[in-house]
């Protein structure tokens, strides 16, 4: 029997799944296993446990946008969100999953030339915004010697318009 991943190698991982009911049969190699590709860890949950002694599925209270619905699971499937509403609502979820993706919460890359859009702040300005922030904490901490070194660069920043 082929493996249901990869459609390649023999089967040497064969599960069975019952949930409701319902049965289902899963084979995987055991290079598929090995990359995580197959379904072994989300087999078996509580929620499946309980669910099946419930009658049917179990729901999980979700943050959910009071405008337009969407769930912070709807956002991790399609990495999209439903309204202009959902920025503040789901804020303190989103954050992390963006900062996983791509190492941080601020915009880093590319802007337009500033003669095409006057109110968008230039890179310089971002870089100030940053370092200001850093400044700050570090005066806070009492880290005098690393405040003096930001203040170097943001005075350099500052300088080179």
């Amino acid at each position: 029997m082929k493996c249901d991943i990869c459609k390649k190698n023999e089967a040497t991982i064969h599960q069975t799944i019952i949930v409701n009911g319902h049965i289902e049969e899963l084979h995987y190699c055991e290079e598929c296993s090995k990359k995580g590709l197959a379904g072994l860890n989300k087999a078996f949950s509580m929620e499946d446990f309980f669910g099946a002694f419930l009658g049917g599925e179990m729901r999980t209270l979700q943050p959910t946008c009071k405008k337009c619905g969407m769930t912070i699971e709807d956002f991790k499937k399609t990495g999209r969100l439903g309204c202009e509403d959902c920025y503040s609502e789901l804020r303190k979820y989103i954050l992390p999953i963006i900062e996983s993706v791509h190492g941080r919460t601020t915009h880093v890359g590319k802007t337009p030339d500033s003669d095409v859009v006057e109110s968008v702040p230039s890179k310089k300005e971002n870089q100030v915004s940053l370092l200001t922030k850093e400044l700050n904490a570090a005066i806070d901490k009492e880290d005098y010697e690393r405040a003096a070194v930001i203040r170097d660069r943001i005075k350099e920043l500052k300088g080179s318009k």
